[in-house]
């Protein structure tokens, strides 16, 4: 089988994003959300229209159950107190994983991993995002846990789980070059420009940056490069996560 090119990758991202499932459950998103930002409610002609703020209320309350609700971390022991040792470092690494990740969001100026993720859960029912030790370009290690708004992400998996995942983001041509070194210009100058498109797209195996110009021409922003990243049972996966919220969460 051939190698796939970035080129090959966009056709197949756009195509997934395009398609009536994809487009389908968007739509519920943003009419979600819709409720939340207690948008005007129109009952038609003849009726007198109301605009309850029970479904932002009752959002407001999971969030604030899910962000402040106390986290345990917790690695199967045997009963063997010699054995204990090696599970309650997994149990501190984790901790202070997730310690060093939330410290990453407060240095970007966004809300904590957890608080982001109530939202997703909450507003989206889905969740999604990439989690993985990273590099700066130093080769210093960083912790990296990066939640994924599900209104911009697309997939595919079989049975074995997340065959690749694509995270949608826009952004000024002053970061692209800042973050990848490439030269785009908009579609449309000054305010009423939206943003160039960046694809983020991570396989089983590799991960590439994709970044699609005002005239819709694509720019490499990061080559295919391999990740290493392998499951428990040594088996390649991609460092993403995603799940759906069930009908029964349990806090």
């Amino acid at each position: 089988m051939a190698k796939e090119t970035l080129e090959d990758i966009l056709h197949k991202i756009e195509t997934i994003w395009e398609s009536p499932g994809f487009r389908t459950r968007r739509t519920r998103y943003e009419e979600d959300y819709g409720l939340y930002r207690m948008n005007a409610y129109d009952a038609g002609t003849g009726y007198q229209s109301y605009t309850s703020n029970a479904p932002k209320i009752l959002a407001d309350k999971i969030m604030s159950y899910l962000s402040n609700a106390q986290m345990s971390v917790r690695v199967p022991m045997t009963t063997k107190v010699n054995d204990r040792d090696a599970g309650n470092k997994k149990e501190k690494f984790i901790i202070g994983a997730l310690n060093l990740a939330d410290e990453r969001m407060q240095r970007y100026g966004q809300p904590s991993v957890r608080e982001q993720l109530a939202f997703y859960i909450t507003l989206r029912g889905w969740y999604a995002g990439r989690a993985m030790l990273n590099k700066h370009e130093d080769g210093t290690p960083f912790v990296d846990i990066t939640p994924f708004d599900p209104l911009h992400v697309c997939y595919e998996m079989d049975e074995k789980g997340i065959i690749w995942l694509a995270h949608k983001t826009k952004r000024s041509p002053s970061a692209i070059k800042s973050m990848y070194n490439v030269d785009v210009e908009p579609a449309v100058e000054g305010e009423s420009s939206s943003g160039i498109t960046v694809w983020d797209y991570y396989s089983r195996e590799e991960n590439g940056v994709i970044v699609v110009d005002g005239d819709d021409e694509m720019q490499v922003g990061k080559k295919l490069t391999k990740h290493n990243v392998r499951d428990a049972n040594g088996e390649p996966c991609a460092p993403v996560f995603l799940g759906a919220v069930g009908p029964a969460p349990w806090i």
